[in-house]
């Protein structure tokens, strides 16, 4: 089956769900997940709106909301977002990874490193992680216009 289709039909599911029951988070979470991955950005973030709102405390919810945030260039608003990650689940290691990322973009080179090697301290694999993204730390740095500390590009690249 497409991907495309996939999510489509991953959609259609979860609003089926939600008919029944309109307060289940998972159902909320998981199709804003399928709406992020259709492309239908203000859904995907008005389903993790409302999951935040039925459970304040999900941390997923504001994770999934920063990437949207991160990969719309609010990197301010996916620093929040990520921040409440990390306060509500110390342990969600990617809150951490995805809070440094967006901190480069920010050139904030100190709170970039830090939050990176707390990820990888926490058993994430930073460099696959940034490597989904981008294909090396010059295409990370040619495509934001970034020239990355020696440290923080070292901590990046593949050996």
């Amino acid at each position: 089956m497409e991907k495309r289709n996939w999510y489509e039909k991953s959609v259609e599911y979860y609003s089926d769900v939600l008919e029944l029951n309109p307060v289940f988070v998972v159902a909320y979470n998981n199709r804003g997940l399928g709406y992020h991955k259709k492309k239908e950005i203000d859904n995907a973030i008005k389903d993790f709106n409302r999951v935040i709102e039925l459970k304040p405390d999900h941390a997923g919810a504001y994770n999934n909301r920063g990437v949207i945030y991160y990969r719309r260039g609010e990197y301010d608003k996916a620093i929040q977002d990520y921040n409440t990650v990390i306060e509500f689940g110390p342990d969600y290691t990617e809150g951490y990874y995805n809070r440094g990322e967006a901190w480069l973009h920010l050139r904030e080179w100190r709170k970039a490193k830090a939050d990176l090697t707390v990820a990888r301290n926490k058993g994430m694999d930073i460099i696959d992680s940034f490597h989904n993204d981008y294909e090396s730390v010059e295409d990370f740095e040619r495509k934001n216009n970034i020239q990355l500390p020696e440290d923080i590009a070292a901590m990046l690249k593949r050996q």
